[in-house]
C-alpha cells in the first residue's frame, strides 16, 4: 500500500511540474563531465534576489543514464546567503521504482526527473544567493549522472 501511495504521489507531483511550463525565475543545469561525478566536485548555481516579499518553489532536475547502478541519488545542497551565512540540506532523489523501472521522462539512454525540493519559500535577504550540489552516495566517483540543475518558480499569487 505504501508503494502505491508513493508512486501515485510521485506521478502526480511530476505531472504538475511538467505541466507548469517553462515559467521560471531561474533555470540552469550543469553537465557532469563524462557522466562521472567525483564526491569532491561541486556543481553550483548563483542567482540574485531583489523581491523579499514573494515566495518561491525550488525544483531540482536530474538527468541520469540507464547505466546508473542505483535507484536513488543522495545529494547535499549548500545554500550560501547574501550575508555569507550558509545552510546544508540532504536530499534523497528517487530515480527508479523498487522494481527497477526508471522513473521520469525519456526513452533510450537518458531519463529526466524533476523533484520539488522546497515550496513557498521566502528569501529573506536581497542580493546574491548561491546553491551548491555535492553527490553524497558514499562512492568516490558516481557514474551515470549526466546533469543536475536548479529551477526556481516565483509564486505570483500571494
Amino acid at each position: 500500500m505504501k508503494y502505491i501511495l508513493f508512486v501515485g504521489f510521485f506521478a502526480v507531483t511530476t505531472l504538475i511540474f511538467w505541466g507548469c511550463g517553462e515559467n521560471y525565475f531561474y533555470a540552469k543545469s550543469e553537465t557532469i563531465e563524462e557522466q562521472s561525478w567525483p564526491k569532491d566536485k561541486v556543481k553550483g548555481f548563483g542567482f540574485s534576489v531583489e523581491d523579499t516579499t514573494s515566495s518561491f518553489n525550488f525544483i531540482v532536475n536530474v538527468r541520469n543514464t540507464t547505466d546508473y547502478q542505483y535507484r536513488n541519488l543522495y545529494v547535499f545542497m549548500n545554500t550560501i546567503y547574501p550575508d555569507n551565512t550558509s545552510s546544508r540540506d540532504t536530499m534523497e532523489l528517487i530515480l527508479a521504482a523498487p522494481s527497477g523501472r526508471w522513473l521520469g521522462k525519456g526513452s533510450g539512454f537518458y531519463r529526466d526527473n524533476l523533484f520539488m525540493f522546497k515550496k513557498n519559500v521566502h528569501l529573506p535577504l536581497k542580493g546574491e544567493y548561491r546553491m551548491e550540489f555535492i553527490q553524497a552516495m558514499r562512492t568516490d566517483t558516481l557514474k551515470g549522472i549526466d546533469e543536475i540543475g536548479l529551477r526556481i518558480q516565483k509564486n505570483d499569487s500571494q
